[in-house]
């Protein structure tokens, strides 16, 4: 068996497809720190089947997918294939070639394939077992785990040892006997509790099966009796019924014709009522004629009078209008006189605006003089002054650039020695620092040193205390998983416990019921039927459905108490119940031939019902002629075969009612009112469970915290130390690196320091040169200005007289302007005033005219009026006359109505006395008609038991059965039978059936109880034989690997002794396996932990190398073993695989160069900064060369 290749697509930091061909010999795999190459290891230990994520490095199973980085994405699927040679079939594969494959996706789903074939796990590692290349085995060494062999306990060492001894395969076979084992003896146990059970049911079933004979016989007499008893009933019954029918007919007659003379009566006082009703029309007719004409009269009365009023107004008006008149001539006179003086007035104030326009044209001709000089002066002594502001301009740019020059070089020569004494200083610095990072560097190597040591000795602890770790989560997990469970169960039955409590699903009439008889207001209430009843699970469903809504029926002592239930729920309208009293009812069970040799038969519903006694009567009332079948189909068929006489419902609750009607479809398994009860219970009971199983796992965890705790100590103890070597590390690296960036600065800040002397004393020179010429500009600039003043102040004398005589007549204008507006303004008003005046003068020449006219209008108007008064009051007389008329007929209506309202008196005497009568003959009818009915349900009553008990209509009774002639004979015949029914007690009619059925189990069971025996013997011999196999193989085995690593480890340590011991010889089996260590001039350890951590990785290689020279693994893969060893211990290592690389694959991955010398194939790893593994195929000629440079250097 050879390996032949591996490809990792997706893994960790190989998200790119890369594949690996291995040959005979030793492969390497090389690469910088962080770059992957360990993921190669991870990758063969992950599909073989690892399944710790500490065991592959990382946090949890998910982050065996490559995560992505800044410039990859992230991959959806990480996939490892490992095709191995077969030819020898040392596999247990029929195929030259295996492909073992695993996958698994970033949804948590995963796949084992071997050859393409989708399997288990468990395939996996069986077909890998005793080869050493299983999960436990040793040919897979990861990074930092050479040394665990040493360092784990010795109970731990020997999984190890028992896969190389080849009793892995018989130790699993082992595991598989003894479960099968404990699976036999369950067996017997349980029948054992069967057994026991039905040797206790034999002969009471017997017994039953001959009381069963006896009841068939009493029941078949009782049959006969009772038909014949209630057909002489029924036909009693009937001709009561016939009388009862021709009474009821005679009294209907009479009452008949009763109800003819109401309605005549009826009819008269209708006739006589609709009659005065009109009388009384024409009454309020009359009075409403009489009153409407006495109102008119007075109406048109009041009308005349306000006539005579409009006349003395008409007169007193024509007066006021002939004074108006006579006023309007005064007042013409005078705004005629107001007018003429107004035009005078007019005529002055427009003869000054003339003079006042002459004098202000003349003012304006001399101000447009005066501003056309002032306007070439001002322009003159503008263009001085720009040219004035220019030069000053100039003048102070010239001084503030020649400030700043004076500045710079003033700065320029204080900086020039200060530049001097940094240049100075830096040089200094430089010398000190150089010696410095001397001195640094060589603390630094002997730091690393230090780190390296201890952190081969921080990973042997973690590794163990990572198998811990595995272990106490996997109890917490279990514990907290067990917990919710359990809690999840309490919410669930908290939930029904409520429901129960508050009645829920009850009608309102029921809860209000049992709550008054909590409160004790009532007594003698037991309680809805649910809830004084238990049903088994497997039957809840059929009982829940075949009681329905009888199911909240109330239970109560007596009628008393039945009573006063109903009387409290009329009172509050509280709703309607249904109640049974326990001293009324009484029940019949259903009593039918083949019953039990029906195919889907399973009992009657009230046998599978549990109650106190005193409810049975209750519970076969409501369930005692109710069959219970296992289908729908058995159902239907069964409803058929007896003529639907009964109901039969079926086990998931599917429902035939008597007389043929269906009742199905899906129902809730939980939320009946027994149903829940039931699951309640369950619910209860699985809590219960769950809580005892997580204690118990919580128990473990602790203890397995309290022992990781000490390990953890330990780590600690270690890890403080590695610290503090990894911190001085850093320290000595940091110091080094911090003296070197100063050595560089501070000759980058001398080389700039000289930089800038340089260009400061060019830049002083130009300074010097630019000052002068600034001082001669700003000399030039000086002398324009004096000039320049001289005629400024010249012109400006000019100017300012021009203005001020252009500012006098400017304002002698303005006064002017302002006189002529105001004569303008008072002109317009004179204007106006005048317009008005003539405008009132015409419109009192019309108010006259208008004033005659209108006094022709009235005296026409008082004219008509007069006429129209005489005319309203001869009206109002007539309708005085006319009203007089009418209230004389209302006498006569009144004496009308008075004699037809006796009228009515004496007939509606008459028909009370009749309805008096009328009443005696329904009560009589009614008194009749309720012992008709009364008869009529005693005869329904007995169809009913003829139906439900016996399965047969009234049709059917009396063509095979003959009436009694002695009722009284026929009683106490029916009473006799039934007593000695009742004698009997509990008959179970299908005792002879369930004896032939329970002693052919019972015949069934011995014979399987002797054949369980039989395989308890031979697995008990299997187990015996496997274990001392084992024993053999393992000790053979385990002296080899003694003697072995005797040999080698004075090979690999130059000397010294070493050995392996059974700490337990006489339990090889279960031993833990113990270290002796003498190492070369030193003296004899068991304890290990005193040794170095190169120390502890040379006795770990050697027991290995002991271990495969026992048993060889097809391949092996060893991850930077040779990391704690010197170059002599690795070259010594290296010789010794390249010994064993006849008969074993090794892939070694490393960075040393005795195990790169050794190997036949090299494979680079690198990783760049988008995190990205790469696989390289390296030349051995160019690594040798290279190595060989390096060892020259």
């Amino acid at each position: 068996m050879v390996l032949k290749s591996l490809q990792i697509s997706g893994f960790k930091s190989f998200p790119d497809k890369i594949k690996l061909d291995f040959e005979k010999g030793i492969t390497a795999c090389v690469g910088p720190n962080g770059s992957g190459k360990s993921n190669i290891s991870d990758a063969m230990r992950w599909v073989l089947g690892e399944q710790a994520p500490s065991v592959l490095r990382i946090k949890n199973m998910e982050k065996i997918i490559f995560e992505g980085s800044d410039t990859r994405k992230a991959q959806g699927m990480a996939e490892v294939i490992l095709v191995i040679d077969n030819s020898d079939r040392r596999l247990p594969v029929d195929s030259d070639e295996v492909a073992v494959a695993r996958r698994y996706y970033r949804s948590g789903a995963s796949d084992y394939l071997i050859n393409g074939k989708s399997v288990r796990l468990l395939d996996i590692n069986r077909m890998f077992m005793d080869t050493g290349l299983g999960r436990d085995g040793y040919s897979i060494i990861g990074q930092g785990r050479i040394a665990d062999i040493v360092t784990a306990r010795s109970k731990d060492r020997r999984v190890i040892f028992e896969e190389a001894a080849g009793i892995s395969k018989y130790r699993y076979r082992r595991a598989e006997a003894e479960n099968y084992l404990k699976k036999a003896e369950d067996n017997l146990v349980h029948l054992n509790v069967l057994m026991s059970d039905l040797e206790g049911r034999v002969g009471p079933l017997e017994k039953e099966a001959e009381k069963a004979k006896k009841y068939r016989v009493i029941s078949e007499e009782l049959k006969v009796n009772e038909i014949g008893l209630w057909l002489a009933t029924m036909s009693r019954s009937k001709a009561t019924l016939r009388d009862y029918d021709y009474k009821i007919m005679l009294v209907q007659t009479q009452q008949e014709e009763l109800s003819g003379e109401l309605e005549q009566f009826d009819a008269d006082v209708n006739q006589l009522e609709m009659r005065d009703a009109e009388l009384l029309a024409g009454k309020d007719e009359s009075l409403r004629n009489a009153s409407s004409l006495e109102e008119q009269s007075a109406r048109l009365e009041g009308d005349a009078a306000v006539i005579d009023n409009d006349i003395s107004h008409c007169e007193g008006d024509i007066k006021r209008i002939e004074e108006e008149i006579e006023q309007s001539r005064k007042e013409d006179s005078e705004v005629f006189d107001e007018i003429s003086g107004r035009e005078k007035e007019l005529e002055n104030k427009r003869a000054a605006i003339g003079e006042k326009e002459k004098y202000a044209d003349s003012l304006r001709q001399q101000a447009q003089s005066l501003s056309d000089s002032e306007a070439d002066c001002s322009q003159a002594l503008a263009q001085l002054i720009n040219e004035q502001g220019t030069i000053t301009a100039d003048a102070a740019g010239y001084r503030v650039s020649l400030a700043a020059a004076q500045s710079q070089i003033s700065e320029l020569d204080s900086r020039g020695k200060t530049v001097e004494e940094a240049l100075a200083s830096y040089e200094k610095s430089i010398v000190e620092l150089e010696e410095r990072l001397g001195l640094s560097k060589q603390a630094q190597e002997k730091a690393q040193s230090k780190v390296a040591e201890l952190t081969n000795a921080v990973a042997g602890i973690k590794m163990k205390m990572a198998r811990q770790q595995s272990k106490m989560d996997e109890s917490r997990k279990l514990a907290e998983n067990l917990r919710v469970e359990a809690l999840q169960s309490r919410k669930q039955a908290q939930m029904f416990e409520d429901l129960e409590k508050n009645l829920d699903g009850f009608q309102h009439s029921v809860k209000t019921i049992m709550k008054r008889a909590e409160a004790g207001a009532l007594r003698g209430i037991h309680g809805p039927v649910s809830k004084l009843i238990e049903v088994p699970d497997e039957y809840a469903t059929a009982i829940e459905v075949a009681l329905g809504a009888t199911a909240q029926n109330i239970v109560v002592d007596n009628e008393d108490h039945l009573k006063r239930a109903v009387e409290y729920l009329k009172q509050n309208k509280a709703g309607r119940a249904t109640f049974l009293s326990i001293t009324t009812i009484k029940g019949k069970r259903l009593e039918e031939r083949g019953l039990e040799d029906f195919g889907g038969y399973v009992g009657i519903a009230s046998d599978f019902v549990s109650c106190d006694p005193k409810y049975d009567e209750i519970v076969r009332n409501l369930l005692g002629r109710v069959c219970v079948v296992e289908t729908l189909t058995d159902a239907l068929e069964m409803a058929r075969r007896y003529g639907h006489r009964f109901r039969v419902v079926t086990l998931d609750g599917q429902i035939i009612n008597a007389g043929g009607s269906v009742t199905g479809g899906y129902i809730s398994k939980k939320t009946g009112l027994i149903s829940r009860k039931s699951e309640l219970e369950k619910l209860r009971a699985t809590a219960d469970e769950l809580e005892k199983k997580s204690a118990e796992a919580q128990q473990e965890y602790e203890r397995l915290k309290q022992k990781a705790a000490a390990d953890e100590a330990q780590l600690v103890g270690a890890q403080g130390e590695l610290t503090t070597a990894q911190e001085d590390r850093m320290r000595f690296e940091a110091d080094a690196r911090i003296t070197e960036s100063q050595i560089k600065l501070n000759r980058e800040e001398s080389q700039q320091l000289r930089q800038e002397s340089s260009y400061s004393r060019q830049r002083r020179e130009n300074l010097v040169r630019e000052q002068q010429t600034l001082e001669e500009k700003i000399s030039e600039c000086e002398e324009k200005l004096a000039l320049l003043g001289e005629k400024i102040s010249e012109r400006s004398g000019s100017a300012e007289k021009i203005s001020g005589e252009r500012e006098r007549l400017s304002a002698l204008m303005n006064e002017a302007g302002l006189e002529i507006l105001a004569l303008a303004k008072e002109a317009e008003a004179i204007e106006e005033m005048i317009a008005s005046l003539n405008d009132r003068r015409q419109r009192d020449k019309g108010k006259e005219t208008t004033l005659r006219e209108q006094i022709v209008q009235v005296e026409e108007r008082i004219k008509e009026l007069a006429a129209q008064a005489e005319e309203l009051r001869s009206q109002a007389q007539m309708k005085k006359e006319q009203a007089a008329e009418k209230r004389d007929g209302i006498i006569g209506i009144e004496r009308q109505r008075d004699s037809i309202g006796a009228r009515i008196k004496e007939l509606r005497q008459n028909s009370r006395d009749a309805l008096s009568k009328r009443e005696e003959y329904i009560r009589e009818i009614e008194r009749l008609g309720g012992k008709k009915d009364q008869l009529s349900a005693e005869l329904d009553n007995i169809t009913l038991k003829l139906s439900e008990e016996y399965g047969m209509s009234y049709r059917e009774a009396s063509e095979h059965y003959d009436a009694a002639e002695d009722e009284p004979a026929a009683k106490r015949k029916v009473a006799e039978l039934r007593g000695k029914i009742r004698a009997l007690g509990h008959v179970n009619l299908g005792a002879e059936e369930e004896f032939k059925v329970v002693f052919e189990k019972y015949t069934t069971y011995k014979t399987q109880m002797t054949d369980i025996e039989k395989s308890k013997a031979e697995l008990l011999k299997m187990i015996d034989e496997l274990t001392e196999n084992m024993k053999v193989k393992f000790t053979e085995s385990f002296k080899l690997i003694n003697k072995n690593f005797s040999e080698i480890f004075p090979e690999l340590f130059g000397g010294g002794s070493a050995r392996l011991e059974l700490s337990e010889p006489e339990d090889c089996l279960n031993s833990g396996i113990a270290i002796e260590i003498t190492a070369p001039g030193k003296s004899p350890k068991s304890d290990t932990e005193s040794f170095s951590g190169g120390e502890k990785a040379l006795i770990a290689v050697a027991i290995y190398f002991a271990i495969m020279k026992v048993n060889p693994s097809p391949f092996c893969v060893l991850d930077e073993i040779d990391s704690a060893l010197d170059e002599h211990n690795v070259d010594n290592i290296a010789r010794y695989i390249d010994r064993m690389s006849d008969t074993t694959q090794y892939i070694v991955i490393t960075h040393r160069r005795g195990m790169m010398e050794a190997a036949r194939m090299l494979y680079g790893v690198t990783k760049k900064n988008d995190g990205v593994s790469r696989l390289i195929e390296l030349d051995i000629s160019e690594v040798e060369e290279k190595l060989g440079m390096t060892s020259d250097n």
